[in-house]
């Protein structure tokens, strides 16, 4: 196992990019996941170096509403952006069992966890601007309009969208702990 701390703020850091296996939904959540600033940088303009970290989808959010949460609990896929790179990571050390959505457990996570195990899977390559990410992926780059919330990020599909995106709004939160590479 490797353990890699972000130089920029102490969290957790991997390599990014990557495609979830399987089903369109988790291909789509990958792309999103790239597409927000950090709330303090909402008002700023972010450069792609400001994106870096470990960002992972709020677990009660609705397809098209924010989390009733506040999103303090985190779904266990997440996207680390470095650059203009985005590697799919998936939490692999959940304590919780009948937390998460649809009671699966292991499948989400609380967001203030202290250390977390991920493993790196598929990469992909991320697009930044003050209030957009796009996210490249089957030769169609999708562009994502992002608003800061309060502790975490709406991420909306452009209108103009790639065949492979849909029109869930995406809801993520940077974490902050520690995180250990498998």
């Amino acid at each position: 196992m490797i353990n890699l701390l972000n130089k920029h703020n102490g969290f957790g850091v991997l390599p990014l990019v990557a495609w979830p296996r399987g089903s369109l939904f988790t291909l789509l959540f990958i792309g999103l996941m790239g597409i927000a600033a950090t709330p303090s940088l909402a008002n700023d303009r972010p450069t792609s170096d400001q994106w870096d970290g470990l960002w992972f989808e709020c677990e009660f959010a609705g397809k098209q509403a924010p989390p009733a949460d506040g999103c303090a609990m985190l779904d266990d896929d997440g996207f680390l952006f470095d650059g203009n790179r985005v590697t799919y990571m998936k939490m692999l050390n959940s304590p919780e069992t009948d937390a998460c959505k649809k009671q699966r457990a292991g499948q989400c996570f609380q967001a203030s966890m202290p250390q977390i195990t991920v493993k790196e899977e598929r990469k992909g390559k991320a697009e930044f601007t003050d209030t957009t990410i796009g996210l490249k992926f089957l030769g169609c780059t999708q562009i994502f309009h992002t608003t800061a919330m309060d502790d975490f990020i709406e991420a909306k599909p452009d209108q103009d969208r790639c065949f492979w995106a849909g029109k869930k709004h995406f809801y993520l939160r940077q974490y902050q702990g520690d995180v250990e590479v498998q």
